[in-house]
């Protein structure tokens, strides 16, 4: 049998089971009698049964989606292009003989699994995503001559990014005929992608993956942009890798009607990764729970200057993997079993809790691991819930309140 043969019988078989549980509960698969005194229950009880049979099929629907289309590990997944955006931010330009000038800072990860070709562009006021995707006025024509379109970058080719790869530069008004008063309140900038099949043929040029929306500073100064991308017909907030992660984490965890997902024990033995520490390479302290210098016991900071026994030690951490969750890590430490958390209001990071309260629908002890490119082992700490990140704050606690710039670089070391 074919996986395509296969993949099909499982969808059928969702199906019948959603046509049978559904109709058999309402009475439908009886008597004619029966059959009129459900249908009269139906019209008093509204659409409940209607409601709950299309809920079994969207849910059988994605299942099969998923199967045929990510398949069980996202990563693996042939001619999935993803890209994200970070650092992305607005410069006015205070110019004493003419308008003032505006620049848009950004950088391009390609956190997909295949290559592409990337390009950036800053459109002028009033000029958006339908401008861009008009047919026959990008796939074979040079940005100079496009109008809608005040600086593009690089100036010729686009760059060549491989899985993993990132991409920084900017595009401005400066050099060119326009200033800041040819871009409105907002200013506008796209990520553009040219894109293959699997095999490695051409398949779309030009395609906007991702959307910078630069507030206009009214004078000399900076400001963060809000970055959306393409997913579907719509935009999120979210990468397309994120989105599918999450897709498949909701369909791994989906436990049937009614129940929703279900909350495991955060220490489940099959996404142990191992023992590990990890310390700030400035001044080579080890984070560490426990009591601190301020005579609590329930804060985290970069206070340790030693590792005795690692594996019964404040400096060490068990780390367990999130599910569907790209770097996701959940972190306990091997004293007593006590797991990080972080405070929403502050920021601070904790050990508040004991092993037996961490549940896997618990978001405040879900954290993310970001490697720093170039540099082995060095890794950035984010936490899942805020999206915010850690840095070492006055006196050493920890915070996750930083943006991915003022993140603290710590050296990660495993044990076992």
């Amino acid at each position: 049998m074919t996986q395509a043969r296969a993949d099909s019988i499982f969808l059928a078989d969702m199906q019948r089971k959603c046509n049978q549980q559904w109709k058999s509960v309402v009475g439908l698969n009886g008597t004619a009698g029966e059959i009129a005194s459900t249908v009269a229950q139906i019209l008093s009880l509204g659409t409940f049964e209607p409601a709950m049979e299309a809920w079994c099929s969207s849910a059988a629907q994605s299942n099969y989606l998923m199967v045929t289309t990510l398949g069980e590990d996202v990563g693996a997944v042939r001619g999935f292009p993803s890209i994200s955006i970070t650092q992305a931010t607005i410069r006015r330009i205070y110019n004493r003989f003419s308008d003032d000038e505006i620049e848009v800072a950004f950088t391009v990860s390609n956190n997909g699994n295949v290559n592409i070709e990337v390009d950036a562009v800053l459109m002028r006021r009033g000029k958006g995503y339908r401008d861009l995707v008009k047919p026959g006025l990008l796939g074979s024509i040079s940005n100079a001559f496009n109008s809608d379109i005040i600086d593009g970058v690089p100036n010729t080719h686009e760059v060549d990014l491989r899985s993993g790869q990132q991409w920084s530069n900017k595009v401005t008004t400066d050099g060119f005929w326009a200033s800041q008063e040819n871009l409105g309140s907002n200013v506008d900038v796209f990520i553009r992608a040219d894109l293959y099949n699997p095999g490695g043929n051409f398949k779309s040029p030009f395609v906007p993956m991702a959307w910078l929306r630069c507030p206009k500073p009214s004078r000399s100064g900076s400001a963060a942009c809000m970055v959306q991308y393409r997913f579907g017909d719509g935009w999120s907030s979210e990468s397309v890798r994120q989105k599918a992660n999450q897709w498949l984490a909701h369909v791994r965890s989906s436990s049937g009607v009614g129940s929703g997902s279900r909350s495991l024990p955060c220490n489940d033995r099959a996404n142990f990764i191992g023992v590990y520490s990890f310390r700030n390479p400035a001044d080579n302290k080890f984070v560490r729970g426990g009591f601190t210098a301020e005579g609590r016991n329930d804060v985290v900071g970069a206070l340790g200057t030693e590792v005795n026994n690692p594996q019964k030690a404040w400096e060490t951490f068990r780390l367990y993997s999130i599910p569907g969750a790209d770097g996701g890590r959940r972190i306990q430490n091997t004293i007593d079993g006590r797991w990080l958390e972080a405070i929403n209001s502050t920021g601070t990071l904790t050990l508040p809790t004991s092993a037996a309260t961490c549940r896997s629908d618990n978001k405040g002890m879900q954290w993310r691991i970001v490697s720093t490119e170039g540099r082995t082992g060095v890794f950035k700490l984010q936490s899942l819930n805020t999206n915010r990140f850690v840095r070492i704050a006055p006196g050493g606690l920890l915070k996750a309140d930083a943006s991915q710039a003022q993140a603290t670089e710590f050296i990660w070391q495993k044990y076992e």
